[in-house]
């Protein structure tokens, strides 16, 4: 009897959209030609940092910083928040020059060895710190502390390190400074796509704080295999207050798992998970019931090849409409082909892929079947 993968995991959905292709090519081939038939020589020009401080461009720089990693913007409160190597910098969001609040965070003497001891290079054995969000009247900061993430609160009026607020970053923060991930706060919880592991093989979608469980995809790569991630984002589902469901969107790629015959192909996804989602029983105890996950398709034709890595992602909302559009990022994977496109997809199209008809795979000889409904 043929083995299904629709039997034994949570479902997984393949969606060819009909999103509108907003194509912005950073390859200009056909620029360069029209500009050899009129013999135009482009022009470069070398901006200093004189010339755009005369401008009136105002920089932030302190000699004993740098890998600046993460930026927070509070456009209420005048605040801009940074995150760079083993420290966490208060801003005047008007003026980057006036510093407001400083938080040194260093690992320890004892912790750097360590990283060392196993194989990371000395420069990667610091506290980066990869995450910046606000909670109420705390600052959440989490940093990768040599391969052993932590989270910690910051008061923001006093702009200090709370004690006793230190606590384990695994799931939550990455534990390689150069590794992709993502993260949002909803409703005083966190959201984190990152890995959960030293060496960065065990990826997870995770939820986290709050006064509920934590929450977490299964360790299977029919869910995730060897993705990165680029942006969470939360969105309604539903419409004039009707059955509202607030979910949260991830956007990555991942390595093709339903193409055996091209090794390492990279596929763009968008994952969804629902909020309102408090885990399973049995296998999927303290596990999304609500994740699925669709290809996100954006080529330059039906005949061309799909961009198949995905570099970021981000929403937007008309004043007007209410309507929902989310602008994705891609590159191609192949260095011998340098494109870049923009894609734009609208949120009724990803209900609709989310909502099937859904993919079933053979173990065996990896043939694709459509189903109409979700499989159990």
């Amino acid at each position: 009897m043929r083995g299904d993968w629709a039997m034994n995991w949570h479902p997984m959905l393949e969606y060819q959209h009909r999103a509108t292709v907003l194509w912005l090519f950073c390859f200009l081939a056909s620029l360069l030609a029209e500009m050899e038939k009129k013999d135009i020589e482009p022009v470069l020009k070398i901006f200093t940092t004189e010339d755009l401080q005369a401008a009136g461009v105002l920089f932030f720089t302190r000699n004993d910083t740098v890998n600046c990693s993460s930026l927070l913007l509070l456009e209420e409160s005048d605040r801009l928040y940074l995150g760079a190597r083993e420290i966490v910098f208060a801003l005047n969001a008007s003026n980057v020059t006036q510093e407001l609040g400083k938080v040194n965070w260093s690992s320890t003497a004892k912790e750097k060895q360590l990283c060392e001891l196993k194989s990371q290079s000395k420069i990667k054995c610091h506290n980066f710190i990869r995450m910046l969000h606000v909670n109420g009247s705390h600052l959440l900061a989490c940093g990768t502390n040599s391969f052993k993430p932590q989270c910690a609160q910051i008061d923001i009026k006093t702009f200090t390190l709370i004690p006793g607020s230190v606590i384990h970053g695994g799931g939550r923060c990455p534990f390689n400074p150069s590794e992709s991930f993502a993260s949002i706060f909803v409703d005083d919880e966190l959201y984190s796509a990152t890995t959960m592991d030293f060496y960065g093989t065990k990826p997870l979608i995770y939820r986290s704080f709050g006064s509920r469980l934590t929450i977490s995809t299964m360790e299977n790569k029919r869910w995730l295999n060897e993705p990165s991630f680029v942006r969470m984002v939360r969105k309604t589902r539903g419409s004039n207050g009707q059955n509202n469901t607030d979910e949260v969107l991830v956007f990555f790629s991942e390595t093709a798992m339903e193409f055996s015959s091209l090794q390492k192909l990279q596929v763009p996804r968008v994952a969804r998970v629902c909020t309102e989602d408090i885990g399973g029983l049995r296998v999927l105890q303290k596990k999304w019931t609500t994740f699925v996950k669709s290809r996100l398709e954006c080529r330059n034709g039906p005949q061309a090849l799909p961009f198949g890595l995905l570099k970021d992602a981000a929403m937007s909302v008309s004043d007007s409409t209410n309507n929902t559009t989310f602008y994705a990022l891609f590159h191609t994977q192949w260095d011998e082909l340098k494109y870049s496109a923009v894609c734009a997809y609208s949120q009724r199209d990803i209900e609709a892929a989310f909502a099937g008809p859904f993919f079933k795979f053979s173990p065996t000889d990896r043939n694709e079947e459509q189903l109409p409904v979700r499989p159990p």
